[in-house]
């Protein structure tokens, strides 16, 4: 493993002589404030009144600045917290405090937020890639000289430590985490086809695609995740992790277990983790156009549904009426796991549920390795010792 003064600086504060470091506020407030922001955002109009019914809460929620900023922005913008993204700001602002980052900057995605001095050093790097977005916040100290630069979009990476013009890319995971989450196509025979994306980019899971296709197909297995993580031995998973650096140039890990933060250099990430609940799931998050519209239009006559003029009739099952992720209000009805109509795009009289045939959303099947947090002291005192060797 190759390291430069700035790998070494943040991964031996981090590992703090194997007393890891503890997570500024506890997963279990991190969660009642995700699950208070889910349940109340659409309920006030006034910021401030959200913040006061906030109650002791609110003393969890300063303690991250970030944390604070991305509460504020999304109620302003009536739009629901993004997966894990406090959880990942609570985070930075653990990493913040143990370097003494006094200062902070909600950066915003925007150069003018950015001062120039600041700016100007963060582009002048001597190693490692620049980052195309811009960082949503940023945590600095003048005294020092380090930057903490903290990213939102799901396509960047999630941090950057910047020290003396060198950078340290960071990936934060939850306890329970994903390495990756991909789409998979599926044909009218419920068979699994791969994305350009996995044959281009991740050929190593074809091996699972092809074994789900002789054993059984999607539709045989709705309800239902096809597990993994018994076919996953260590060269296909160094394959796999080594597969996700070549696209994300992750360096470091900070994992978390409990209430514990840790580093974890990429090399040594499999040893740190438990893979066992990889699946392939039969429904994924994301939807697209409908793509097998045979086998809609059969599961509408099973279901005892009706066809005329493009207009499709089914008997009403409150059960399928939805709600939005990040949100408490019904955004979709779903016929099945796989296919589902937005909720403005239906009629519903005299318990039966109508909707034109185009509005139809179907959703695909996905593919991850899960990844379970677990605390090797012996490994990572190996990665301590090889990185101030």
């Amino acid at each position: 493993m190759q390291v430069n003064k700035t790998f070494k600086f943040l991964f031996n504060n981090i590992y703090n002589n194997g007393k890891f470091t503890k997570l500024v506020v506890a997963k279990t407030k991190i969660k009642s404030l995700n699950e208070y922001y889910k349940k109340n955002f659409e309920k006030y109009t006034e910021y401030s009144d959200f913040l006061i019914d906030l109650g002791s809460l609110k003393g969890e929620l300063d303690k991250s600045k970030s944390a604070l900023a991305e509460f504020e922005k999304q109620f302003e913008r009536k739009m629901a917290l993004q997966p894990a993204i406090l959880n990942e700001c609570f985070v930075a602002q653990t990493l913040a405090n143990k370097l003494e980052l006094e200062n902070f900057i909600d950066a915003d995605e925007k150069q003018e937020n950015i001062p120039t001095q600041l700016f100007e050093a963060l582009i002048k790097a001597k190693g490692g890639e620049l980052e195309a977005a811009l960082p949503r916040y940023i945590y600095f100290s003048n005294k020092k000289g380090i930057v903490l630069l903290q990213y939102g979009d799901s396509s960047s990476i999630d941090a950057v430590f910047v020290k003396d013009g060198y950078r340290v890319r960071l990936e934060i995971k939850e306890e329970k985490a994903k390495l990756g989450e991909y789409d998979l196509n599926y044909d009218e025979s419920g068979k699994l086809l791969p994305t350009p994306n996995i044959t281009d980019n991740h050929s190593e899971y074809i091996a699972f695609i092809n074994k789900f296709n002789e054993e059984t197909d999607i539709f045989s297995y709705i309800g239902r995740n096809y597990k993994i993580g018994d076919q996953l031995d260590d060269n296909l998973l160094n394959k796999i992790v080594s597969s996700v650096f070549d696209l994300k140039k992750i360096d470091l890990y900070i994992l978390q277990k409990g209430n514990t933060v840790f580093a974890v250099p990429t090399n040594y990430l499999l040893s740190c983790v438990d893979v066992s609940e990889s699946e392939i799931r039969t429904a994924g998050r994301n939807s697209y156009a409908v793509f097998t519209p045979n086998r809609l239009k059969q599961l509408i006559n099973e279901l005892g549904g009706t066809i005329e003029n493009n207009i499709v009739t089914l008997p009403y099952v409150n059960a399928n009426a939805t709600k939005g992720r990040g949100k408490d209000t019904v955004t979709r009805y779903k016929i099945n796991s796989l296919f589902l109509v937005k909720i403005e795009n239906i009629t519903i009289y005299e318990n039966k549920v109508s909707f034109n045939l185009d509005k139809v959303k179907q959703n695909k099947a996905t593919i991850s390795i899960h990844l379970y947090a677990t605390i090797n002291k012996n490994s990572l005192a190996d990665a301590f010792a090889e990185i101030n060797y």
